[in-house]
């Protein structure tokens, strides 16, 4: 049987790129992200090595960043799915586990801060809350 090659369709010609400088911003921040997320996924292919930090650390954090990036699309697309319902009215009332309603001593003497219990909460000198260890 006679092997026959099958006729091959023209491409479609592509426009020339335009340079650099005549593109828009929009274009030019597009082909960044491109360009960026290969160099990422070329880091992220390489196998994790712990002997090399360097590389170990980069890894570690451009995964997380794009962890990240990825929260924060997916939490724009489910807050814009939810945008269109009514809003939902959250009452959240923050109740001291540790002092419950008491006020917060305010301490302004060393003896005042050694009659405090451990683990007391408690407003110093200069306006902070602390808490006793």
């Amino acid at each position: 049987m006679e092997k026959r090659e099958l006729p091959v369709p023209d491409s479609p010609a592509l426009p020339a790129e335009r340079p650099w400088h005549e593109k828009s911003r929009a274009e030019k921040l597009a082909a960044a992200a491109d360009r960026a997320l290969d160099v990422a996924k070329a880091y992220l292919d390489q196998p994790v090595d712990p002997g090399n930090v360097k590389l170990a650390s980069l890894q570690a954090n451009l995964a997380l960043e794009i962890i990240g990036y990825q929260i924060r699309v997916e939490s724009g697309a489910l807050s814009g799915s939810i945008a269109a319902r009514e809003p939902v009215q959250l009452n959240v009332h923050f109740v001291r586990a540790d002092n419950k309603d008491e006020a917060l001593p305010r301490i302004a003497s060393q003896a005042e801060y050694d009659a405090l219990p451990s683990g007391r909460h408690f407003i110093a000198p200069d306006g902070t809350e602390r808490v006793k260890p």
